[in-house]
């Protein structure tokens, strides 16, 4: 049982490290694509684009377990009629026992981080449960602190936080347009988005990881910014709002708030290359599940080559 764990396991290994670096690297030509998307769709592209290395690696995994499949790709499969399925057999050598073993090494060590994290983040909501004064248990509750802050944290229950510091700055109208904001954060589950995200992209280099984390970060905002309008009317009174927070926090001409800001005033630059973004996350989606198939195939077969 061990041995075919590890045969699956390192062809996702390799798959994932291959399709990583495909996403990682093309996604300067995709965000020009999100920046000219609608605000209300581009968080969901951009996470999209995120998980496209964990589907296609596993969709790898399957061609080189499943031959036969990956007919669908190349007219003429290398092993012809006699073809079996592109996995070391570990079963009976040591090479091929060190192989399973050091990919079971892996994916362990990859599931106790993200467990691990988890049940910090679960450790870090339970602290601020038990700080805050509930003001409504079902959407919010109001934390100490004199900085002016509201978030939404929580993976699987999502819950809304509001500082003492922010409910001294905001009038009651204010507040309202704030917990609008923080509720689309809870209907689209962004605290567990931005949890898959963070480890979905972990083999980016860090500039390019950044970047996109940034990114899709920006997108959610201006999603929530938009839904809270949409559902008030109130922009002006939102656009107050976010100046007088950006002066308070010292970020006054920061372009992070002035991206929020030309996005509720609609001047974002929109085209119609916004609306080629669905096929074309299908498309790289494609070509990463050809592209490793055919890359990790010689790979797996040097790796049987060893063994025998």
């Amino acid at each position: 049982m061990l041995s075919g764990m590890g045969e699956v396991f390192l062809s996702l290994i390799l798959s994932f490290i291959g399709c990583s670096a495909i996403s990682a690297f093309g996604y300067t030509m995709f965000s020009r694509l999100f920046s000219t998307s609608p605000v209300y769709s581009a968080s969901t592209l951009s996470f999209c684009y995120g998980i496209i290395p964990v589907l296609a690696s596993v969709a790898v995994a399957i061609m080189l377990l499943k031959p036969h499949w990956a007919e669908l790709f190349f007219h003429e499969h290398c092993h012809g009629n006699v073809c079996g399925p592109h996995v070391p057999d570990v079963s009976n050598t040591i090479a091929g026992i060190s192989f399973a073993a050091m990919a079971a090494m892996m994916v362990g060590g990859t599931v106790y981080f993200i467990g691990r994290q988890a049940w910090r983040n679960r450790r870090r909501q339970s602290t601020l449960r038990t700080l805050a004064n509930e003001v409504s248990p079902d959407q919010w509750s109001r934390i100490p602190g004199a900085a002016p802050v509201a978030f939404t944290g929580g993976l699987l229950r999502p819950h809304i936080y509001v500082s003492d510091g922010m409910m001294d700055v905001l009038s009651d109208d204010e507040l309202q347009l704030l917990l609008l904001h923080e509720q689309s954060h809870m209907r689209h589950r962004d605290p567990l988005g931005r949890f898959i995200l963070n480890w979905s992209t972990r083999l980016w280099p860090r500039h390019l990881r950044r970047r996109f984390l940034a990114d899709h970060a920006l997108c959610c905002e201006q999603r929530a910014d938009y839904e809270a309008v949409n559902y008030t009317g109130r922009e002006g009174e939102l656009l107050a709002v976010l100046e007088r927070l950006s002066e308070l926090r010292g970020v006054k001409q920061c372009e992070y708030v002035e991206q929020r800001r030309l996005a509720l005033r609609n001047k974002v630059p929109s085209d119609n290359r916004g609306r080629t973004a669905v096929p074309l996350l299908a498309g790289l989606f494609v070509t990463e599940v050809v592209l490793q198939t055919y890359l990790v195939h010689p790979v797996m077969d040097f790796i049987m080559m060893l063994e025998s």
